[in-house]
């Protein structure tokens, strides 16, 4: 009779750490690569992968130049799975980041500003539950995002000069009107977002705007009739890259005077490099680009790519078949 409970309980152990290798296995891959990136250009990737016990959290830092995942610190507050965007400032020294409230059952989210390194973290305010873009202005004074706060919802700009004061800097957030996904041009002056054209029609008809700093001055770049969204503004100023639902459905690029509409590549959620010449996106195809496949449906699969602007040559990022791109960021230097 001991025997047998005896080995029930070692079978038992043997089950559960089966179960805990199956779950460990997507986040040791990128533990255990040591590869260097050649360019030292580097992307942090925040993602969900499915297991055969249950969809878990992954975080890992990829190269640009395609050689793999590798080995980089980053702050624990950026990896936690209640962190939901994050942005760097222009000279790489802090860092903002958008994170559920505590207790982890609120549906509160805040945004925080901290040191690269982890240390002097400044809640600038909380609001109701919401994903919010992060924008940090040019100059590093600035830091927009899209949210509701009591001026309603939509695109706000908190003057960061509030970081060397222990508070909250709510009381100065500026409302600049609606919209969402706020991305500055590269000399500050003005803001591209998305919004949508006419809230009174039947279906959602988002379009690309741009704005002064301010809010004024409002323009539609894409007044047509296709769902247009996720723009964002090259570091050198001359296009804007967005996700069109026309034909073909993908990526575009278009210069901010609304001239020269050109279609980049199949793909959603652009980022730019920090020089321009090259283009993150997320896309549910494969290299080949046939779809990627999963056993099951109804988790969605996704892979992080590049491309670069002008030679049109692109390189897959990440490799998980089981694997949903949260989101991204390259990393400063």
């Amino acid at each position: 009779m001991l025997k047998q409970s005896i080995g029930k309980r070692t079978a038992l152990i043997a089950i559960i750490g089966f179960a805990l290798v199956l779950v460990l296995i997507p986040s040791i891959g990128s533990a255990v690569n040591t590869a260097r990136c050649q360019n030292r250009d580097r992307i942090a990737v925040w993602s969900t992968r499915q297991s055969l016990v249950l969809p878990l959290g992954n975080f890992e830092v990829v190269c640009a130049d395609g050689s793999g995942a590798i080995s980089h610190w980053i702050p624990h507050q950026l990896t936690d799975d209640g962190t939901v965007a994050i942005a760097f400032s222009p000279d790489g020294a802090q860092v903002a980041f958008a994170s559920f409230g505590n207790p982890r059952s609120s549906t509160d989210v805040s945004i925080y500003v901290m040191n690269t390194d982890g240390s002097e973290i400044t809640r600038l305010l909380s609001m109701g539950y919401n994903t919010p873009r992060l924008a940090w202005s040019p100059n590093g004074k600035l830091l927009a995002f899209d949210g509701r706060l009591s001026a309603g919802y939509g695109i706000y700009v908190v003057n960061l000069d509030c970081i060397h004061v222990q508070s909250s800097c709510a009381a100065i957030a500026s409302y600049l009107g609606e919209g969402t996904n706020p991305s500055w041009s590269p000399n500050g002056d003005k803001i591209v977002f998305e919004m949508i054209k006419d809230r009174r029609a039947d279906i959602s008809d988002y379009d690309v705007w741009t704005m002064d700093a301010n809010g004024a001055n409002r323009i539609n770049l894409t007044p047509d009739e296709f769902q247009e969204y996720d723009p964002a503004w090259s570091p050198d100023g001359q296009t804007i890259a967005f996700y069109s639902s026309q034909s073909p459905r993908g990526i575009y690029v278009i210069r901010p005077d609304g001239s020269g509409l050109t279609f980049l590549t199949e793909g959603n959620n652009p980022a730019w490099s920090p020089d321009s010449r090259s283009l993150l996106f997320v896309t549910d195809r494969n290299s080949n680009g046939k779809e990627i496949q999963l056993s099951d449906s109804y988790f969605p699969v996704e892979a992080l790519y590049m491309i670069d602007r002008d030679s049109k040559i692109t390189t897959q990022l990440t490799h998980n078949d089981n694997e949903l791109i949260r989101h991204f960021t390259w990393l400063p230097k």
